[in-house]
């Protein structure tokens, strides 16, 4: 039998490499460099990201001037700007965002049931560890609202805005993958529409902040810059490079797996590495279990055990 034929290698891949070390190169070294600012580095991590997409479609000489390379270019402008979005609030908390990874999964899996018929694919356990999951993060977001009205340690209003943004973006971004691989749609043609689009996006981003047409505090970015050692521009380069390799990596190895197996088959894996590796790392290396305070514990715990259900109820 080919490897390459096995759904489980590139979600494997993925789990072990991508969703173990993305977090802690989303939030640690690479943010705190020395006189290159948050954007710079974003838009050099899909510059990378782009050229190893670039050379993907040369040597596996894949078609780049097409009208499906436009639509996966459009969807890619989109993606960026999630990746964006995902960045920001990981700055605020990496274990809390990964509480609402669920909210991605649940748009493509219910697009996945709904367009492309993989309802039989779901089962009782799977809906019932949704169900916990997307109480927790109502429950989260309710409690955080309450501490904020009594004027005590709460996360602001731009992490969920964030989180929201990336969440629907990335929902429909990976039902679109889906579509596209069922297409048959080359790796190298579909990788280089996606990340062309996700640069395009970071320069118009990195432009935008340059010439003072949008203005911020970057107030995730403030709190997180006496946690860790500033890196050297040399090193900077190095560390956003190997951020673009890993994200160029992501979407082969997520678009390899969903030309394989059905989404409702392949979310709920990714869905419980997204949620458990990110906590993991932002929990125990950034020492973000302080932050949760009393009921916030509970409910970071009602989701841990929702995303346990969907992973014992998984079935191929």
């Amino acid at each position: 039998m080919d490897i390459l034929s096995l759904w489980f290698i590139p979600v494997i891949i993925r789990v072990v490499i991508i969703d173990t070390f993305g977090p802690w190169l989303r939030k640690a070294k690479i943010i705190n460099t020395n006189n290159v600012s948050f954007r710079k580095r974003f838009a050099l991590h899909y510059f990378f990201a782009f050229m190893l997409a670039l050379g993907a479609a040369t040597i596996t000489q894949s078609s780049i001037v097409s009208l499906t390379t436009m639509i996966i270019f459009l969807v890619g402008i989109f993606n960026g700007y999630g990746a964006f979005c995902q960045w920001r609030a990981d700055q605020f908390a990496l274990s809390t965002g990964a509480l609402f990874a669920f909210t991605d999964d649940f748009i493509a899996m219910t697009l996945g049931y709904m367009i492309l018929h993989e309802a039989k694919f779901l089962n009782p356990g799977l809906g019932a560890g949704l169900a916990l999951c997307i109480s927790a993060a109502i429950l989260f977001a309710v409690y955080n609202y309450y501490q904020k009205k009594n004027k005590k340690e709460h996360l602001p209003f731009a992490f969920f805005r964030n989180v929201l943004s990336y969440t629907i973006i990335w929902g429909f971004a990976t039902f679109l993958m889906r579509y596209f691989a069922l297409e048959k749609i080359s790796i190298g043609t579909f990788v280089f529409g996606w990340y062309g689009g996700a640069f395009f996006t970071a320069i118009v981003i990195f432009s935008l902040y340059a010439f003072g047409i949008i203005r911020d505090k970057e107030e995730g970015q403030k709190r997180n810059a006496n946690e860790h050692p500033v890196l050297s521009r040399k090193k900077t380069i190095g560390m956003t490079f190997l951020a673009g390799a890993l994200i160029f990596l992501n979407i082969v190895c997520t678009y390899w797996a969903f030309s394989l197996a059905p989404l409702t088959v392949i979310k709920p894996l990714f869905f419980v590495s997204l949620m458990v590796m990110p906590a993991l790392v932002g929990l125990i290396y950034f020492k973000e279990y302080d932050r949760f305070k009393g009921f916030q514990k509970m409910f970071f715990l009602q989701a841990v055990a929702g995303g346990v259900l969907i992973a014992l109820s998984f079935h191929s």
